[in-house]
């Protein structure tokens, strides 16, 4: 028998934007017996349309309770449980492959694999980051500059 390949997407939210609905497809098209996708939401949203084609797939989703509030300590400490609560998911889940999409996932995700790997003694064989609407995003800070 052959063990399964384990997946966690690593978002944001999950409102109904094109980013998740690139998720939404990779976990929808990527799939067979050997596959098992998994979402992990850094803040809280448990609703609208994708929310719920997700779990029609039987896409096991967790919410995390990341802040975005700049400047106040106790976001930190904060954020600093909920990239714990990331890592114990990773190794409780026993993720092959954590897939990031965007900047904020990508750095907190590279957090959690390393505290799973030097605290819980598990590490994920891959990491794959995706960037999402860059070239907005130079064009905009190009024009600010």
């Amino acid at each position: 028998m052959h063990k399964k390949i384990q997946i966690l997407h690593v978002i944001t939210n999950i409102s109904d934007g094109g980013l998740e609905k690139v998720v939404y497809f990779i976990a929808s098209q990527v799939k067979n017996e050997k596959l098992v996708h998994n979402v992990a939401v850094l803040t809280q949203h448990e609703s609208g349309f994708l929310y719920s084609k997700f779990q029609e797939l039987g896409i096991k989703i967790v919410s995390l309770n990341f802040e975005n509030k700049k400047g106040l300590i106790s976001s930190i400490f904060i954020n600093l449980k909920e990239t714990f609560k990331l890592a114990f998911l990773i190794s409780k889940l026993r993720i092959n492959i954590v897939h990031t999409h965007d900047f904020f996932p990508a750095f907190v995700s590279r957090i959690a694999v390393l505290i799973s790997w030097l605290i819980l003694f598990y590490k994920p064989e891959k990491i794959f980051v995706t960037l999402h609407n860059i070239i907005g995003r130079a064009s905009c800070r190009e024009r600010v500059v």
